[in-house]
């Protein structure tokens, strides 16, 4: 089905006898380039009937029961379950928090850790927490471009970012250019649409990432627009709560 409909090309005839993610059954890699798949699509189906036209169905319809999230900051996930729906669905329509294993009890309590959730949450003792510790960093998932310049004796340079994700005091971000590790410099950090961080920051490490590298980079202080989104981001619930940012700054 992926290499006849949906255009896939494999990456290699080597076999995975089993594969985790398929539960067990046999996989073989396979990829397809987004950047070119309308090209493809419009080749192979651009004058098929719209019943079988694959181009029209992924390039052009519009799916009314389709409603892309409206996001005031460029955020990567949406939550949407708040303390009364995940006590519907997991402890009253299911058994699900009650059957879960230790570690994954802890790992919740980990991501949903606001005094609300508590109440509906499986219950854990302090010998389980000591059991299954967990690396615990308040950093929050984002793609935020940016633009980091940095004044040197020796040199004057601006540097392309992608921020991906952010904390109070740091963030993590990929550049395809070598940035100056214990430089201070300026980065303008579009937070959102209408929502721009300006602050002095310090790339404090980087290691390899693919066709970039990923830096890790220091605050030397966060300005308004910047504690205003994490505010939001640590002590709101749903996706919802970050068109009120400024009710969370002000707690």
């Amino acid at each position: 089905m992926y290499e006849s409909l949906l255009l896939f090309h494999r990456l290699t005839q080597n076999l995975v006898d089993n594969y985790d993610f398929a539960n067990g059954a046999p996989a073989v890699g396979a990829t397809l380039d987004l950047q070119h798949a309308g090209e493809r699509f419009a080749v192979v189906y651009g004058n098929k009937s719209l019943r079988k036209n694959l181009h029209n169905y992924f390039f052009e319809a519009v799916l009314p029961n389709i409603v892309l999230p409206r996001r005031r900051y460029h955020t990567t996930n949406d939550p949407v379950m708040t303390p009364a729906l995940l006590d519907y669905f997991f402890n009253q329509r299911t058994q699900g928090f009650a059957q879960l294993e230790n570690r994954r009890k802890v790992l919740l309590r980990a991501i949903y850790d606001l005094q609300p959730y508590q109440a509906v949450l499986p219950r854990i003792d302090e010998q389980l927490t000591q059991a299954h510790p967990l690396r615990h960093h308040d950093r929050y998932s984002v793609k935020c471009p940016g633009l980091l310049k940095v004044t040197t004796a020796r040199t004057k340079a601006a540097y392309a970012l992608t921020l991906t994700d952010l904390s109070e005091y740091g963030f993590q971000a990929l550049c395809k250019s070598a940035i100056p590790l214990g430089e201070w410099g300026e980065a303008q950090i579009q937070l959102g649409q209408s929502e721009q961080s300006t602050v002095k920051v310090m790339a404090v490490r980087d290691k390899a990432s693919g066709f970039a590298r990923t830096y890790g980079f220091k605050l030397a202080e966060p300005d308004l627009p910047w504690r205003k989104f994490v505010s939001a981001l640590q002590h709101g619930s749903t996706d919802e709560d970050l068109s009120y940012a400024t009710r969370f700054l002000e707690e």
